[in-house]
């Protein structure tokens, strides 16, 4: 699950990189071919060669497609199948505008054995307090009882009434939303939800000692807070990614990760304070609920 740019199509295109190359220490790798190999091959030659990723079309009648990779787990020899609805962001927001699911993805929902959602730091709408809302339409001034005591003095301006637009509803928003509704239609008694922070280099740049929980927590408090309040709903764990290994838009950054001689050095994972380069642990964990 993620909205558009969330970072799903990078995770998708790094994943099949990491299961189809030999890498040092890896846990998974391709057991069989997969049946949707020329797009995956196709999306990950972009990666390979730093362009960016090609957006799913948000067309009705492929808004919905599943891909499936054959895995193998090469420390305990579990055999694993992913069928991986790989989804349109926009098909996500229609879920939240329209209050309705497409028949397959109901189907595929149905029978998975969880979600993993992802956040793309660098996309988020920004959620707004009742307190901007408030110094936006009413001067708050001092009284004559003391600097601590105010009055709401007459609107400064006017505003025009403006319809409801899905793309400036806060990200938070939906993705509360999108949770809770997953939670009434799937049978779970606890609903395995694995959380990809993606572009996480993006976040470590600016705060190097910042955990996946504590970003969620400072920067989506709405989030933290539903899913800290639901447990009772949700087997939670967060996991910060790079899987791109920096901007491609940014010539440098570009310039930099074409540097690597093996692309899989590019990944960065992070779960609490442990950072590695396994991309498939999201997985791994979902496996074990």
């Amino acid at each position: 699950m993620g909205l558009p740019e969330a970072g799903k199509t990078s995770f998708l295109a790094g994943l099949y990189y990491y299961a189809t190359n030999e890498i040092v220490g890896r846990k998974m790798k391709e057991r069989k071919p997969s049946a949707n190999a020329a797009y995956l091959n196709r999306i990950t030659d972009r990666w390979l060669q730093c362009e960016t990723p090609i957006r799913t079309k948000n067309e009705p009648s492929n808004s919905f497609k599943e891909v499936q990779l054959h895995l193998l787990h090469i420390e305990n020899g579990m055999t694993i199948d992913l069928h991986i609805p790989d989804m349109t962001g926009e098909s996500y927001l229609q879920q939240f505008t329209d209050r309705l699911w497409e028949v397959g993805y109901k189907e595929e929902a149905d029978s998975s054995e969880g979600i993993i959602l992802f956040i793309n730091p660098t996309k988020i709408k920004p959620h707004v307090l009742i307190d901007d809302i408030v110094k936006s339409f009413f001067l708050l001034e001092e009284t004559d009882e003391g600097a601590d005591d105010y009055k709401v003095a007459a609107p400064t301006n006017s505003t025009e009434a403006k319809n409801f637009d899905k793309e400036e509803v806060p990200t938070q928003i939906i993705l509360c939303d999108l949770l809770f509704y997953h939670t009434q239609m799937l049978d779970f008694e606890k609903l395995p939800v694995a959380i990809i922070i993606s572009a996480w280099d993006f976040v470590k740049k600016a705060s190097p000692d910042i955990t996946p929980w504590q970003w969620i927590e400072q920067n989506m408090p709405l989030l933290f807070q539903y899913l800290k309040t639901n447990q009772s709903l949700f087997d939670l764990n967060v996991f910060g990614i790079s899987a791109q290994g920096g901007n491609f838009t940014e010539p440098d950054s570009k310039d930099e990760i074409l540097k690597f001689d093996d692309p899989g050095d590019r990944f960065k994972v992070q779960e609490e304070a442990t950072v590695h380069n396994n991309i498939c642990a999201p997985i791994e964990w979902l496996i074990t609920r």
